[in-house]
């Protein structure tokens, strides 16, 4: 009788993961058998566990987070992906879960490996042409030539070499130069600026004003992320190993990047999936000179051999003069005739004719005095 009591011990039959809260009617002067003392229990609601995600092959995590408040016996099967995993990288295993968490201190931690690249082609097309003698330039057609194959990784940027596309320098049997190659980049439909509800079609969506302040740069393929205050963050990096990684705040909204509806190359280029690729390639050749109108040689009559020089005709339409119509005919088969021209044109065969016909009338003469 008349015992103080100012405190009382946990029951033995507590079971786990509870802790006591509070206790009514303490400190309490024992003064009858009725006297009655209540403690009260709570679950455990305090406990943390940490999540770590690392790259394979580094020990040092790219991100880590801690939740808390956790609840005694709350049973963790799987965690998320962290929100600055790089482009291009997906999960690999995880170690410590699924896991019960009954105190502090347990760890998670999540894997990522760089994912597959994936081969892309680029269609080539080759378009040939001839540069006539009048100056101008025709086309002969065009082929289509084995599609380029590049292998495309999201976790780092794709450099296409133009040197890997093959040249075809025969068409139709024909032999070209080699003039010039360019690379057409068409935006594909999932990646145009939506319309604007009722804009006209063709008229162009005027310009937001832009504020005084410089925008850092960002390129056509990157997300830019901003804070609450409209601060614009850093660009996430594409690799890991860079240390332009953002670093972890919700709440964030995205600003994305207005891509061009068309890209066009002439050297090597920076792939970018956004965008559908044509290789065209271009060959010409010269109009070959037409072949030269025939000359016509006559040589002069008299002299024989080297003596004897050509005249050329260039006109190839300049007729030949008739055959002479004053042609003698010597009977006596003994009378030798004269020194003939032995080659020669027109003029030859004139002069020959006219020789004859002197002969024949003189021998005619003498033919007459003997008959008298």
């Amino acid at each position: 009788y008349g015992t103080e009591v100012t405190s009382v011990a946990d029951s033995d039959k507590l079971a786990a993961g509870y802790i006591r809260s509070s206790v009514d009617s303490l400190p309490q002067t024992i003064t009858d058998s009725d006297t009655v003392i209540k403690v009260y229990y709570e679950k455990i609601s305090n406990l943390s566990y940490t999540i770590n995600h690392y790259y394979v092959g580094e020990d040092t995590p790219f991100d880590t987070k801690t939740v808390e408040n956790v609840v005694y016996g709350t049973q963790v099967e799987d965690v998320v992906d962290s929100s600055l995993l790089a482009v291009g990288y997906k999960r690999d295993h995880v170690t410590g879960a699924p896991a019960k968490i009954t105190e502090n201190g347990i760890v998670i931690k999540v894997y990522y490996v760089e994912k597959e690249p994936t081969d892309v082609e680029i269609p080539v097309t080759h378009t040939y042409y001839t540069n006539k003698l009048d100056g101008t330039i025709e086309e002969d057609g065009s082929q289509s030539g084995a599609s380029l194959v590049i292998s495309v990784s999201e976790a780092r940027e794709t450099i296409v070499d133009l040197s890997e596309v093959g040249k075809l320098l025969t068409y139709n049997g024909e032999n070209y130069d080699f003039s010039s190659i360019r690379v057409i980049g068409v935006l594909k439909d999932e990646f145009k600026a939506p319309i604007v509800p009722g804009a006209p079609v063709e008229e162009e969506i005027p310009e937001q004003e832009e504020s005084e302040e410089e925008e850092p740069e960002v390129t056509t393929s990157d997300i830019a992320l901003l804070t609450d205050d409209d601060e614009e963050a850093e660009v996430p990096s594409t690799t890991p190993d860079q240390a332009s990684l953002l670093s972890s705040k919700e709440g964030k909204t995205a600003k994305a990047v207005v891509l061009p509806p068309e890209v066009e190359y002439t050297s090597d280029f920076t792939y970018q999936p956004e965008y559908d690729y044509e290789i065209l390639l271009t060959y010409e050749k010269d109009e070959p000179e037409l072949p030269k109108e025939p000359i016509h040689v006559i040589p002069e009559p008299g002299d024989e051999g080297d003596n004897n020089p050509p005249v050329i005709i260039n006109d190839p339409t300049v007729p030949l003069a008739p055959p002479p119509s004053n042609l003698v005919t010597i009977l006596d088969p003994n009378m030798p005739l004269g020194n003939l021209p032995q080659t020669g044109g027109v003029g030859g065969l004139t002069a020959g004719a006219g020789l004859v016909g002197l002969l024949g009338a003189v021998l005619n003469l003498f033919r007459k005095k003997e008959d008298k």
